[in-house]
């Protein structure tokens, strides 16, 4: 992911819980003990914020940075950046149907 991707996303992903927790820039700028500037500049001129002002906003937002950070692609897994740990369990659930599947099909060809 390149720089302007992060941004995108890190813009978005604060712009989504000023929404949803109905606060203004100026608000969290006050609840997070950032300066308004600072808000304004990654949201509107694609500032990457620091990781103790992530910790501020996410203060300020009563959120955890896990949950600041819970969404793709950084929910990603390790083992497998292309999937989360839900769509593994969904993938394992229909090959595990498909193995049922075939398993009846071969049973009843063996009749």
């Amino acid at each position: 992911m390149n720089k302007e991707e992060q941004q995108k996303l890190l813009r978005k992903r604060i712009i989504q819980y000023i929404d949803k927790k109905n606060l203004s820039v100026n608000r969290l700028a006050e609840l997070s003990n950032v300066r308004q500037s600072t808000l304004n500049n990654i949201i509107n001129r694609g500032t990457i914020p620091k990781i103790d002002t992530i910790k501020a906003i996410c203060d300020g937002l009563n959120i955890s940075v896990k949950d600041f950070f819970d969404f793709p692609p950084y929910n990603k897994t390790i083992e497998n950046e292309e999937n989360t740990p839900i769509e593994l369990i969904e993938q394992i659930k229909l090959l595990n149907n498909k193995v049922i599947s075939l398993d009846q099909k071969l049973k009843e060809l063996k009749k």
